[in-house]
């Protein structure tokens, strides 16, 4: 009920204002997802950056504020910032994940399907299917096959959407006649 996250929201303010800075991962999240009946993306944003500064879900923040700029939630769409973003929280995750691997590798795997998204999506084939050991230190082999599989389908979905865009190219070249 949006009157119960409403009134999260106030006692997360409160947390926040006393100190508690943890506090602010779970005001971003209700604001991300509009748990209250309306998305705030310029808050979340606001709470999250917050939230990186102070060290606090981390790996979470720095994901949720790459997909803002991939997707232009609350900011314009912003690749660069996308892939900074992205590639912090897959930093951060590789660390986690090879402490405690059963926590982390579900999280690192999806930062892995997001980059390998956002390569595939600027069409950066090489980039997306470069060699992940080296431009990433994947922590295992589960975490290179989630890592493939996710980018898999990421490339057939980004094809897919782009059909009709090639589909235009191809009777664009057809038109054009070549004078020998």
């Amino acid at each position: 009920d949006s009157a119960d996250f409403e009134k999260a929201v106030c006692y997360y303010q409160e947390s926040i204002n006393l100190g508690y800075e943890r506090a602010m991962y779970n005001l971003a999240t209700i604001y991300y997802n509009g748990k209250t009946g309306t998305v705030d993306y310029s808050s979340a944003l606001y709470f999250l950056k917050k939230c990186t500064i102070n060290g606090i879900e981390e790996g979470k923040s720095h994901y949720y504020i790459g997909s803002c700029f991939y997707w232009g939630l609350g900011v314009p769409v912003d690749y660069e910032n996308a892939k900074k973003y992205y590639l912090l929280a897959i930093e951060i995750y590789e660390r986690l994940a090879c402490k405690n691997p059963d926590a982390f590798e579900s999280d690192l795997a999806l930062s892995y399907n997001n980059i390998g998204g956002l390569y595939s999506n600027i069409n950066d084939y090489e980039k997306a299917f470069g060699n992940v050991y080296s431009d990433y230190g994947l922590a295992s082999a589960a975490s290179v096959y989630l890592f493939f599989i996710s980018l898999f389908f990421s490339i057939l979905l980004n094809l897919w959407l782009n059909r009709d865009k090639d589909k235009e190219k191809m009777k664009k070249r057809k038109k054009v006649k070549v004078h020998a």
